[in-house]
């Protein structure tokens, strides 16, 4: 076999790749799958006895139109779930939604006012140096501020991490546009529209109201004629 493009899984990634070469027009490819079943990690299989177990994570988040339609249109738009998705911070002897900086004004007056000074700090010190954060630690400070790293962000990370943030060795997200916007929804909008954009920050919560390995089997079936299932390399 010898093909421009070969696509070593069936799985989410794999079937990603092959739907896209083909819809941009590209035939000169083959996807090699060892299972019975396309899905990978995200498929779902029945027993016997007739149950379904899904293998992984069956909930999706995604902020792509492109992919949220291709997943429509292999479930159908009635195919999935929709949760509603609500986390609580429990700090300052009070809850606080997640995402925490854009509930700033739920915080008490000293807390909030710490918070908005560091905001505005880092805003300032970020507009005078374009210099990379050295570490996780660096990150937050420059991102958030003192005041949103003092009160939450350090300790939450600490605790997640068990490590202090400016320990050498932890990953730091770098995509700034995303960085940009938290901020700004903290700075710039009342405390009314900030607690209307929790919702909005985080894409929705889905999950497929049958089975998820089903829309993995018709993206396999929309490409299948140039699948190669069954062989393993």
């Amino acid at each position: 076999m010898k093909v421009q493009h070969l696509i070593i899984g069936a799985g989410p990634t794999g079937l990603g790749a092959a739907w896209r070469l083909q819809q941009r027009g590209i035939r000169d490819w083959a996807l090699l799958e060892g299972g019975r079943v396309a899905g990978g990690l995200a498929q779902s299989v029945v027993d016997d006895h007739g149950f379904t177990w899904d293998l992984g994570g069956h909930v999706q988040f995604s902020h792509y139109e492109m992919f949220d339609q291709l997943m429509d249109d292999l479930l159908g738009t009635d195919g999935w779930l929709y949760h509603d998705r609500e986390s609580w911070v429990w700090i300052a002897g009070r809850f606080v939604p997640y995402p925490f900086q854009l509930n700033l004004h739920r915080l008490p007056e000293s807390e909030r006012a710490a918070c908005l000074r560091g905001l505005d700090e880092a805003a300032m010190a970020a507009s005078q140096s374009s210099r990379a954060p050295e570490n996780f630690g660096e990150w937050i400070d420059r991102t958030f501020g003192a005041g949103i790293a003092d009160v939450f962000m350090r300790p939450h990370n600490r605790k997640v991490w068990a490590r202090d943030p400016g320990a050498d060795g932890l990953a730091m997200d770098r995509r700034p546009g995303r960085r940009r916007r938290r901020r700004a929804c903290a700075r710039e909008h009342p405390p009314s529209a900030r607690r209307r954009l929790v919702g909005t920050e985080q894409p929705v919560p889905l999950s497929p109201a049958r089975r998820h390995g089903r829309g993995l089997e018709g993206a396999r079936e929309t490409i299948d004629g140039a699948c190669r299932r069954g062989i393993s390399t």
